[in-house]
């Protein structure tokens, strides 16, 4: 028995993660979008077809995210590590979590490819902020840092900024503000690098 041809298409649509496969899936299934003698055209036919360009959005939404960088947040704090991700997530962001400057620092280093942004409290046990924008420039010369601080202890918000940060948010903060700023930043780093593009 033949597959029903919104069938196929939702599978194709479903699979895409790319612009290249989403053309592909309706070059295949979609523009020649035939029902043969027969096939029911019914209240169940316009339910899948409404599917199908559900999933056609959502294929395209990855497609345009491939190859963005992803966020690092860094704080010892859960909440705000949470509120963070869940932001930056809903605005398109791909997000990677660390409570403490070593756990960036591991991440990175096993993971750091698709960072491309990191967003570092300053305040942390064992590596505070700025320790630890040392030890991932280290590994990444390149890669864009934001500090985020409610008390900046011994440093300032200039000289923070004057380490290479491209920004510094001061808690509490604005969340639009974060997410706005980090959405910027991010739409500047060249894919597979830190460093941002001309």
């Amino acid at each position: 028995m033949s597959t029903h041809p919104l069938a196929e298409l939702r599978a194709a649509l479903s699979a895409a993660a790319t612009v290249e496969q989403v053309a592909d899936a309706f070059t295949r299934h979609g523009l020649a979008l035939v029902f043969p003698p027969g096939t029911p055209r019914g209240e169940a036919e316009r339910a899948a077809l409404a599917e199908v360009g559900r999933l056609c959005a959502q294929a395209m939404e990855r497609a345009r995210l491939a190859g963005r960088p992803a966020v690092l947040v860094v704080d010892d704090e859960e909440a705000v590590r949470k509120v963070l991700e869940i932001a930056l997530r809903l605005s398109g962001l791909e997000v990677r979590l660390a409570a403490s400057g070593e756990e960036a620092v591991e991440l990175c280093r096993r993971d750091g490819g698709s960072i491309g942004v990191v967003v570092l409290d300053v305040q942390l046990p064992g590596l505070d902020g700025p320790q630890t924008l040392a030890a991932l420039r280290g590994l990444d010369p390149d890669l864009v840092c934001c500090f985020m601080s409610g008390d900046t202890g011994r440093y300032s918000a200039a000289g923070l900024l004057a380490m290479g940060a491209a920004h510094f948010f001061a808690k509490p903060f604005v969340l639009a503000e974060v997410v706005r700023v980090l959405q910027e930043v991010a739409a500047r780093v060249r894919p597979g690098s830190g460093g941002t593009g001309p």
